[in-house]
C-alpha cells in the first residue's frame, strides 16, 4: 500500500523484484544527492581552499557519524513502525507514529547538535588530529552540527514518505537541496573566501531548506495519516524506540570502529589523511547503491510482515541479496578501473592519488560483501529485530577492526594493510547474520503455522 496509489510500486503484491527496484531507483538517487553535500564540500575546499582544508573536512567524517548516527538510527525505527502500520491498514497507528516521530526528529536534533557543537574540539583531539588539520575540521564540525534539527527532520521525514511507499518527494527535496548547496559552496569559498566555514555553513542552510520541505509535505499526506500536530504517543514511541535504538548503535558501532581506524591513518600524516578522505568520498557512492536496495529492503519486508506474508518477506531477502550484488559489483569495479580521475577531482597531488588509489583497489573489489550483510540485516529490522543484529555488528565488524587497528596494524603500518580489515569483517559477520536470519524465519513460519491450526 503506498501513498498515492498508482505512482509507487505496491508493496505488497505484484512482482518483487520490479517493484523493489522501482522503489530503490529513486533512494538510490536520494542517497548520491545527500552523499554530494560532503563529497562537493570536499571538492571545493580541495581545489579552492587552504592547503589543509580538504584534510579538515574529512578527518571529521568517522566522528560526525559516530555521533550522528545513534539519533538518525530512530528514523529506521520510525520508518519500520509506519511500514508495519501501512502493512496491517492501521491509519490511525500511522498517524500517531507520524506525530511521535516528527517531536522526536527535533527533540533529538537539538541534542545531537549540542553533543557536536561543545565536544568537537575533545572528540578530535582524542583521535589524534594533526596538528594543523585541528582548527579546521572544528569549525567545519561546529557550524555542521548547528543544523543537526534541520537534518533529522528531513531524515526523520524522508523515513516515513518511504515506509508509506512515496521514494520520489524525498528525492526531489534532496535534490532542490543539493543545488542550493552546490551554489553556496562556490560563493562562499570562492570569492568571500570562508573556506571550510563556507562549506558547513552551505550543508547546513541547504539542508534546512530541505527539511521545510518535507514537514510541508507531511502536513499535506491524506486527512487520515496527514501531520495535523506533534504528539508523543506511548506505544508508537516504545516501537520507534525498541526498533530504532539498536539500529542507531549498529550504525555508530560502525563509526566507532572507523574512528579507530581513521586514528590510525591519522598516524600516517596529512597525505594519508588526505588520501583516506578522498576515497572514502568516491566510495561512498558504491555503498550509496547498495543501502538504496537494503532501505527498500526494510519497507518491503516491514509491510509484508504486517501483513503476515512471510512468504514475499523471504522473497524480499532474495531479491535484495541480488540486487545488491550486481550494483556492488558493478560500481566497485568502475571504481577500481577510474580510480586515478576521480581521485584528480578532489587532489592534483601525486602521493595523494596513489595512496587513494591503493585503497579504492581493496574496497571496490569487495564492497558488495557488506551491501549483502546490509540488506540481511534491514530485512531483520523491517520484521523487527533490530537488537540481535547490533550484537552481531559489534561481535563481526567492531570487534575485528578494533583488533586489527589496535594490534595488527602496528605490525606492517601502512594505509592498505589497515583496510584490509575491511572485506575480513564484512565477510565474517555475512555468515553470522545469515544463520541467525534463517532461525528467525524459522520461528516465524512455525509461529505463522500455530496460529493457522488454532484458527481451524
Amino acid at each position: 500500500m503506498s501513498v498515492v496509489r498508482g505512482r509507487e510500486p505496491d508493496i505488497c503484491s505484484g512482482p518483487l523484484l520490479s517493484n523493489m527496484l522501482r522503489f530503490a531507483v529513486p533512494i538510490i538517487l536520494s542517497g548520491i544527492l545527500q552523499t554530494l553535500f560532503n563529497t562537493v564540500d570536499a571538492a571545493v575546499v580541495g581545489r579552492f581552499g587552504s592547503a589543509t582544508a580538504l584534510a579538515s573536512v574529512g578527518s571529521t567524517a568517522s566522528l560526525t557519524h559516530l555521533i550522528v548516527n545513534v539519533f538518525l538510527g530512530l528514523s529506521t525505527g520510525a520508518g519500520v513502525a509506519v511500514a508495519q502500520a501501512m502493512g496491517a491498514e492501521n491509519r490511525g497507528g500511522v498517524r500517531r507514529t507520524i506525530r511521535s516521530s516528527v517531536l522526536l526528529s527535533l527533540v533529538s536534533g537539538v541534542l545531537c547538535g549540542a553533543v557536536g557543537v561543545l565536544g568537537a574540539p575533545v572528540f578530535l583531539g582524542w583521535m589524534g588530529c594533526p596538528a594543523d588539520v585541528l582548527p579546521g575540521a572544528a569549525i567545519y564540525m561546529r557550524i555542521y552540527f548547528v543544523g543537526m534539527p534541520a537534518i533529522l527532520l528531513f531524515n526523520y521525514g524522508s523515513s516515513i514518505l518511504r515506509a508509506m511507499g512515496d521514494t520520489k518527494r524525498p528525492l526531489y527535496f534532496l535534490l532542490a537541496a543539493g543545488i542550493v548547496n552546490t551554489i553556496l559552496n562556490l560563493v562562499f569559498v570562492i570569492p568571500l573566501g570562508m573556506d571550510v566555514a563556507g562549506v558547513a555553513l552551505s550543508t547546513a542552510l541547504s539542508q534546512c531548506g530541505a527539511a521545510v520541505l518535507v514537514l510541508l509535505c507531511l502536513r499535506r499526506l491524506p486527512r487520515d495519516v496527514r501531520l495535523d500536530r506533534l504528539g508523543a504517543d506511548r506505544k508508537s514511541l516504545w516501537l520507534i524506540l525498541r526498533i530504532g535504538v539498536p539500529a542507531g548503535l549498529q550504525a555508530s558501532l560502525f563509526s566507532l570502529s572507523n574512528v579507530v581506524l581513521q586514528s590510525s591513518v591519522n598516524s600516517l600524516g596529512t597525505t594519508a589523511v588526505s588520501a583516506s578522505a578522498a576515497a572514502t568520498n568516491i566510495d561512498n557512492f558504491v555503498y550509496i547503491g547498495m543501502n538504496g536496495v537494503s532501505q527498500s529492503a526494510t519497507t518491503f519486508a516491514g509491510q509484508n510482515f504486517g501483513a503476515g506474508k512471510l512468504h514475499r518477506v523471504a522473497y524480499t531477502v532474495r531479491d535484495s541479496v541480488v540486487l545488491t550484488t550486481a550494483i556492488g559489483a558493478a560500481l566497485g569495479m568502475t571504481e577500481c578501473l577510474l580510480a586515478r580521475q576521480l581521485l584528480a577531482l578532489f587532489t592534483a597531488d601525486p602521493a595523494v592519488i596513489a595512496l587513494g588509489i591503493e585503497r579504492m583497489q581493496l574496497i571496490g573489489t569487495t564492497y558488495y560483501l557488506f551491501g549483502i550483510m546490509d540488506a540481511l540485516s534491514s530485512v531483520l529490522r523491517g520484521m523487527g529485530r533490530s537488537f540481535t543484529p547490533m550484537v552481531l555488528t559489534l561481535l563481526g565488524v567492531c570487534g575485528l577492526r578494533v583488533l586489527w587497528a589496535l594490534f595488527v596494524f602496528p605490525l606492517y603500518p601502512g594505509l592498505r594493510f589497515l583496510f584490509w580489515c575491511y572485506p575480513l569483517s564484512w565477510g565474517a559477520t555475512l555468515v553470522i547474520m545469515l544463520i541467525y536470519y534463517r532461525v528467525v524465519m524459522g520461528k516465524e513460519r512455525r509461529h505463522a503455522g500455530a496460529d493457522l491450526s488454532a484458527v481451524s
